[in-house]
């Protein structure tokens, strides 16, 4: 298995490098898009030798999703953050077996949110076959063209360190998320899944995760 390791970023420089060096042990290579960083964060990637994609942001993060899943040349897709760490050593040989088992599967990611110590499973490991992409202005979700995606658990736990109240606040991220999700409740007013994640943000948690995730909920 040739696993491509894809991100998307925008100015992150301070959070990249960890993540990279966090990650690289299990993947054969990096996919980065950048949404118009005015950092280091290029600079970066590409000393880490990742394929870097400079990509305008379009307020969605489905299309940037798909545009690393686009610009991979892996048989799977590893997806993360430059928030999140990989934190299990063993992660690659996990993969291995999850696709083993399951190679038409998508692998969920245990999510281990700090501060607070939440944690919640997301969609993560996904087959690069031109059938699996993603979904969603925000909140972004795993889909099959042709089906529901079966999905299952590759035991494999990333930390997050994006709910750090001192980073959503300086970067925005409660705002950005409220007019995201607005607007895609404009074109889809009945998505009971967006309202959810409108209310959790309107109400002053939307920086934080469930201790358990609805079973709808993929993250």
């Amino acid at each position: 298995m040739r696993l491509s390791l894809c991100l998307i970023v925008r100015d992150e420089v301070d959070l990249l490098p960890a993540c990279l060096e966090s990650a690289r042990p299990h993947v054969d290579e990096i996919v980065v898009v950048d949404t118009g960083s005015r950092d280091g964060t290029l600079d970066v990637a590409r000393a880490a030798g990742a394929r870097v994609v400079e990509l305008a942001w379009t307020d969605d993060f489905a299309a940037a999703r798909n545009a690393s899943l686009a610009a991979a040349s892996g048989d799977h897709a590893l997806v993360i953050d430059a928030d999140e760490r990989v934190a299990d050593t063993s992660a690659r040989a996990k993969f291995e077996a999850y696709v083993a088992r399951r190679a038409d599967g998508v692998g969920r990611v245990v999510i281990e949110n700090r501060p607070g110590g939440s944690r919640t499973e997301v969609s993560r490991l996904l087959p690069l076959d031109g059938r699996h992409r993603f979904e969603g202005r925000v909140h972004e979700q795993v889909v099959r063209t042709d089906g529901e995606p079966h999905r299952g658990s590759t035991g494999v736990t990333f930390v997050h360190l994006g709910y750090d109240p001192t980073v959503v606040a300086a970067r925005g991220k409660v705002r950005r998320n409220v007019e995201l999700l607005r607007r895609e409740l404009l074109e889809r007013p009945y998505d009971g899944y967006l309202w959810y994640q409108l209310g959790r943000t309107l109400r002053g948690d939307g920086a934080r995760t469930p201790k358990r995730a609805k079973p709808w909920s993929d993250r």
